[in-house]
C-alpha cells in the first residue's frame, strides 16, 4: 500500500490541493514532505522483510526457495540487516535495546526519549522492537535440531555456513554438533543400512573338514559383523561432513535434492534424512496456495461429488505434494499413480449419466481420447468447449479452474470419446495447470481476435509450457472470438491503444512459428467453426500413439 501511494503521490497531492483551494480541506490534512520522506524510509526497511517473505514461501517445485534450511539463514540476514539499519537511525535510550543474540533471556529494555520524538525516533523504535521478535524467535529454534541439522544437509553450505556465522560463539557450534550427532545416531537405528558383506581371506592352502566346526572362521565372521567395524564402513554422516561445502560452477542452479538424488548410492541412510528435512517448507504459505487453488472442484456449481470428481480432487492433492516437498517424496508420486489407475477403473464402470458437474461418461464409445484447452483467461476457451459439449453459450463470465466435459466425437467412421479439460489462464494458477497435461493425447492453444497480446502470449508463454509438458503431441492453434473481429465497437477499443483485430495472416505466421498442426477460427457465440475444432483435433488425437510401459519377459 505504501509503495503505490508513492507511486500516486502527484495524484494525491493535486487532489489534496484542489479540496484546499475550495476550502474544504485544512492545509494541516495535506501529506507534507516530511511525511512522504517517512514513507521512503519505512518503504525500505519493509523491503528486507518482503525479500525473506518471498523467500520462504518459495518457488519450491523448483527447488530454489521455500526449504526448512533456509529458516535460520534467513533469521540471521533479518537480524543483520536490522543492525545495519539502527546504525542510520540511532537512539539514545537509557540503556542497550540491543541484547547479546541468540541469548537465552532478555530483559526488557527501558528507553527514554524527548517529549517530541522525531519520526527516526518512531523508526529506531521499531528498528529495535523488530530485532527483539525475530532474537526471540531465534532462540526457539533451539528446541529442535532439525533446523541446524537442514542446514548441515544442504550440501551447498554444510558446517562452514556455521563456522563462519557463529566464530564467536563456539559454544553454540559445540551444542549443534552434538544435536545433530544425536538425531543422525537415532535416525541411523531406525533405518538400518545393510552391512556389506566381507569376503573371508583367501587360504593359501587347501583347508580339510575335520567334521568338526571352524571356531576361527566363526570368529572371524563375528569380528567383522561388530558395530565398531560397522561405524567405520557405515558412518555416513562423518564421510559427509569430512568434505567442504560442494562449490557451485556459476550458472548452475544449487538444488541440493537433486544433489542427494545424484550421491544417493554413497549416502543411503543419510539421503533419506536429507529427504526428511529438506522438503519441509519453511512455510505454509504453498501448501495453502495449493488448498485454495484446488477448492474450486467444489465450488457451489459442483456440490454433489460423486466418486469420480472425489478421486480427481484426491489425485490433484496427491500430485502437488511432491512440488510442494521439493520433489523428494517418490512414495507419494507411486500413491498417485494408484489413484489416477484407481480413477480409470472407476471411469469405465461408471454407468453412462450426466450430473452437475457437466462431467459425461459414456461406455458406447470404444476410443478415448484427452483434450486440453490453454490460453490467457477470458480468450473464449470455456466458452467454446461448453458450447461444443452442451450446446449452450454462457453469457456470464465465471473463470475456470478445473473443468472437465466429455463429448461423444464421430470421425472418419469412428466413434470416440473426447474428453475435454478446461484450464484457467491466469498466472495465479501456473502451479496446478500442469496437473492437467499428463495423458493427453492433443492440445489446443487457444487466443482471441479482437486481443492481440493473447496471441503475443502464444509464443511467449503457452507454446514454451506445452513444449515442456507435452512435448511430441499434436498442437492446433484456435482463434476465438471471430465474429469481433469486425465489431465496430472492438476496433474503436483497440484502436485507443493503436491495435487492431488480429488477422488471420497474423495468427498462421503464429502457428508456423511455434510448429502447430492447424490454424483455426471459431465463434462460440455464433456456433460458427466450432464443431471444425474439435473435429480436426479429434483428428489429430487418433494419430497420437500413447508410449506403452516396457514389461517382463519370462521365459
Amino acid at each position: 500500500m505504501l509503495v503505490r501511494a508513492k507511486q500516486l503521490r502527484p495524484a494525491i497531492d493535486l487532489f489534496c490541493l484542489q479540496y484546499i483551494n475550495s476550502g474544504e480541506l485544512d492545509t494541516s490534512t495535506t501529506i507534507s514532505n516530511k511525511t512522504w520522506a517517512l514513507i521512503d524510509h519505512i518503504c525500505e526497511i519493509l523491503g528486507l522483510f518482503d525479500f525473506a517473505t518471498l523467500n520462504l514461501q518459495g518457488a519450491a517445485t523448483e527447488g530454489a526457495h521455500g526449504a526448512l534450511w533456509e529458516c535460520l539463514p534467513m533469521i540471521e540476514t533479518l537480524l543483520l540487516g536490522i543492525e545495519d539499519l539502527k546504525l542510520r537511525y540511532p537512539l539514545q535510550p537509557e540503556q542497550s535495546a540491543t541484547p547479546n543474540r541468540r541469548s537465552k533471556s532478555s530483559q526488557s529494555t527501558s528507553l527514554s526519549f524527548s517529549q517530541n520524538p522525531s519520526s527516526d525516533d518512531f523508526i529506531a523504535i521499531g528498528l529495535n522492537n523488530a530485532w527483539l521478535k525475530l532474537e526471540k524467535y531465534y532462540v526457539l529454534t533451539d528446541k529442535s535440531e532439525a533446523y541446524v541439522a537442514a542446514v548441515i544437509l544442504n550440501p551447498y553450505r554444510k558446517w562452514a555456513y556455521f563456522s563462519l556465522s557463529w566464530k564467536t560463539k563456539p559454544n553454540w557450534l559445540s551444542a549443534a554438533e552434538k544435536k545433530v550427532r544425536a538425531l543422525w545416531d537415532e535416525y541411523r537405528a531406525s533405518h538400518p543400512s545393510p552391512v556389506p558383506q566381507i569376503p573371508p581371506p583367501q587360504p593359501m592352502c587347501k583347508q580339510k573338514d575335520y567334521g568338526r566346526p571352524d571356531y576361527a572362521e566363526e570368529y572371524h565372521k563375528r569380528l567383522y559383523a561388530q558395530d565398531d567395524y560397522t561405524d567405520i564402513l557405515e558412518d555416513e554422516y562423518s564421510k559427509y561432513i569430512s568434505t567442504g561445502p560442494v562449490r557451485a560452477v556459476e550458472g548452475m542452479k544449487l538444488h541440493s535434492i537433486q544433489w542427494w538424488r545424484t550421491n544417493e548410492g554413497e549416502y543411503p541412510v543419510l539421503a533419506k534424512l536429507a529427504y526428511d528435512l529438506l522438503s519441509i517448507p519453511a512455510m505454509s504459505a504453498e501448501v495453502e496456495r495449493v488448498f485454495s487453488g484446488t477448492k474450486e472442484l467444489i465450488s457451489d456449481r459442483r456440490n454433489g461429488l460423486d466418486i469420480e470428481p472425489f478421486n480427481i480432487l484426491l489425485s490433484v492433492c496427491l500430485k502437488t505434494l511432491p512440488s510442494l516437498t521439493l520433489t523428494a517424496a517418490k512414495p507419494i508420486l507411486d500413491t498417485a499413480t494408484k489413484v489416477e489407475v484407481g480413477l480409470e477403473a472407476n471411469t469405465a464402470n461408471l454407468k453412462s449419466r450426466e450430473g452437475q458437474s457437466g462431467l459425461t461418461i459414456s461406455l458406447m464409445a470404444e476410443i478415448r481420447r484427452k483434450l486440453v484447452i490453454v490460453g490467457d483467461g477470458a480468450c473464449g476457451k470455456t466458452c467454446l468447449l461448453i458450447v461444443f459439449s452442451k450446446g449452450t453459450f454462457p453469457e456470464v463470465y465465471v473463470p475456470t479452474v478445473f473443468e472437465n466435459y466429455v463429448a461423444d466425437v464421430e470421425v472418419d467412421g469412428k466413434h470416440v470419446e473426447l474428453a475435454l479439460w478446461d484450464t484457467a489462464g491466469q498466472e495465479d494458477y501456473d502451479r496446478l495447470r500442469p496437473l492437467s497435461y499428463p495423458d493427453s493425447h492433443v492440445i489446443l492453444i487457444c487466443f482471441a481476435v479482437d486481443s492481440p497480446d493473447s496471441l503475443d502470449n502464444v509464443q511467449e508463454k503457452w507454446i514454451s509450457e506445452v513444449l515442456h509438458f507435452c512435448q511430441g503431441l499434436p498442437i492446433i492453434l484456435v482463434g476465438c472470438k471471430k465474429d469481433l473481429r469486425y465489431d465496430q465497437k472492438t476496433i474503436e477499443e483497440l484502436h485507443k491503444t493503436s491495435q487492431k483485430p488480429v488477422t488471420p495472416e497474423q495468427a498462421e505466421d503464429v502457428r508456423k512459428k511455434i510448429g502447430a498442426q492447424k490454424y483455426l477460427e471459431c465463434s462460440a457465440k455464433t456456433n460458427e467453426g466450432v464443431r471444425e475444432v474439435f473435429e480436426h483435433a479429434t483428428r489429430a488425437a487418433l494419430l497420437t500413439r500413447k508410449k506403452e510401459k516396457k514389461k517382463c519377459l519370462i521365459l
